[in-house]
């Protein structure tokens, strides 16, 4: 693994911690999430999602494409949530941390996420030199813990969040 394969899977890690945290900070305060907490929890499932792609199949435009996007969506649905329910009110279903709601951290999130992807993308030399034949090798090295272990935190972190959503919402939209 490269070190921008090992960035990537830091970052898919980071995104995994910033998901569980969310769960817990809800569910220690015994609140159910909103429809729009889901909503930018399954944002940041799609940052890591493309970072485990980038750490997978090699380092691409099209993943950091995917986490790029699923930033973006995130700062659009956290600013909705935010000035949706401009003052905070306790429909906002979370205590404050450290002063700000849960959707006003998403969103300082998601643009520091989008931030760095964008300075990412400005380092050329990681697409230059991998011919596609190199592209989707076996993780293996002194680093390759790291890769699974993003992996299977991800993997974990969003059959959680999924089964949660399907509890709270059923199998449709959450009204």
């Amino acid at each position: 693994m490269n070190l921008m394969q090992r960035l990537n899977a830091l970052g898919a890690l980071v995104a995994a911690s910033v998901i569980g945290s969310a769960m817990f900070f809800e569910f220690s305060q015994d609140q159910e999430p909103c429809s729009f907490c889901m909503m930018i929890r399954f944002c940041f499932t799609g940052i890591a999602l493309g970072a485990l792609l980038n750490v997978r199949w090699g380092i691409r435009v099209s993943h950091y494409g995917v986490m790029l996007f699923s930033a973006i969506l995130g700062i659009v649905i956290s600013f909705f949530d935010i000035v949706s329910s401009y003052p905070p009110i306790s429909s906002w279903g979370s205590t404050p941390l450290m002063g700000l709601h849960l959707p006003s951290w998403g969103l300082i999130a998601f643009v520091s996420a989008a931030t760095l992807i964008g300075l990412m993308l400005m380092f050329e030399r990681q697409f230059a030199g991998q011919s596609n034949s190199d592209r989707g090798l076996p993780l293996t090295g002194s680093w390759s813990w790291l890769a699974h272990a993003a992996v299977v935190v991800i993997g974990l972190v969003t059959l959680a969040d999924a089964v949660i959503s399907t509890q709270v919402c059923g199998f449709g939209f959450c009204g």
